[in-house]
């Protein structure tokens, strides 16, 4: 029998101190993408629907992860954390298949990969430092506020939801059934019903904390009205509508655009559709609009 215990608090620890040699604090959102690169792991998008991701430890490391095309943005971003805890643990070559419900955690290297995954992006500091900011509690948080956080921790809706109750202890029971019903296509359909189609919408709100969005061409944001000015968004996005309390615009070409808050900026990175490459090619320009 493994020792789940002492397999969590050594990749918890790894997690913990990942942030510490890249002067991250518990209380910030972190971008496994860069997390790696800055590790010097490439990170590489790949069309292959069966793959859930891979680590290589060659002379040159990697970290394979399907495309947009095949898993929403939150699900890679976490399958990349994974992986790189399969590095940071040191348990060589690894490939994970796709499974319906993610990797299983009953091999002791899975367990371990999945805890640093989760110590890396969601530490108790910084998912309560989301919804503090926000003036929320997480067991009563509006629906469209746990998207937004979701969004920002570059996890799922339904991981931040599993691991608020299981990870955290920070929901009880009751609160878990409710926010279980909640899904980010029912929540666009109801806030932004006219535009339901779109696959991606990132709802921003005044506490947005991170300092990057990474979406693709197709992909759309919710601004709140009156909170930002949009000069820097174009040519990169275009404005697609609005709601009583948000504008929409959609992302139409590569490129790094930003937002404008009263206090920050926050970069709006977007990459090609269904991209495929290197993760710090995402963004190159192209040289024609499309």
């Amino acid at each position: 029998m493994i020792d789940r215990a002492a397999i969590a608090r050594e990749a918890m620890r790894s997690a913990l101190q990942v942030r510490r040699n890249l002067a991250i604090s518990r209380e910030q959102p972190v971008n496994p993408f860069e997390t790696a690169e800055a590790l010097g792991i490439d990170v590489w998008f790949t069309d292959t629907p069966s793959l859930e991701g891979m680590y290589a430890r060659t002379d040159d490391a990697r970290i394979f992860v399907p495309s947009l095309n095949h898993r929403p943005f939150g699900r890679v971003s976490f399958s990349c954390a994974h992986e790189l805890g399969h590095a940071q643990l040191g348990h060589g070559d690894h490939v994970d298949q796709y499974l319906e419900s993610g990797v299983a955690d009953s091999d002791p290297k899975e367990l371990g990969a999945n805890v640093f995954a989760s110590s890396l992006l969601l530490p108790r500091p910084a998912v309560c430092e989301a919804f503090r900011v926000r003036g929320v509690d997480p067991a009563t948080a509006p629906d469209l506020t746990m998207l937004s956080v979701a969004f920002e921790m570059n996890v799922g809706l339904d991981t931040l939801i599993k691991h608020l109750r299981w990870g955290l202890d920070l929901i009880d029971g009751t609160a878990f059934v409710r926010l279980k019903k909640l899904s980010p296509k029912g929540i666009r359909a109801k806030h932004f019903g006219a535009h339901r189609s779109l696959s991606t919408v990132v709802p921003l709100d005044e506490a947005w904390r991170s300092s990057a969005i990474d979406i693709e061409v197709g992909h759309a944001i919710a601004i709140p009205k009156g909170l930002v000015a949009k000069d820097g968004l174009q040519p990169h996005l275009t404005p697609l509508g609005s709601t009583p309390s948000h504008q929409l615009w959609q992302a139409s070409r590569p490129g790094v655009a930003f937002l404008e808050w009263p206090d920050r900026r926050t970069h709006i990175r977007v990459a090609r559709a269904g991209f495929q490459g290197q993760w710090r090619f995402r963004y190159l320009e192209d040289s024609e609009p499309e």
